[in-house]
């Protein structure tokens, strides 16, 4: 399964958050965009448990201010 993480982050540290996301194990992509959010991410686990549990590593690292998680089915 996967899911993409719509992410805001604390101005000026789009770049930071990235790299950080990258060294997550389940994390497929992350790149910085413009508009609403700053960062859009591709996460992939076995199953929904896998997901959740990638996300809330994805959620604690710093600088992050708010994840809307998109499941693909």
């Amino acid at each position: 399964m996967k899911a993409f993480l719509l992410i805001s982050t604390e101005l000026g540290l789009e770049e930071f958050v990235v790299n950080e996301l990258k060294k997550i194990e389940g994390v497929k992509e992350a790149h910085v965009v413009y508009g609403v959010y700053d960062v859009v991410a591709e996460i992939e686990g076995k199953d929904m448990n896998e997901l959740h549990d990638i996300t809330i590593k994805v959620r604690k690292v710093p600088h992050i201010r708010n994840v809307l998680v998109i499941p693909q089915r």
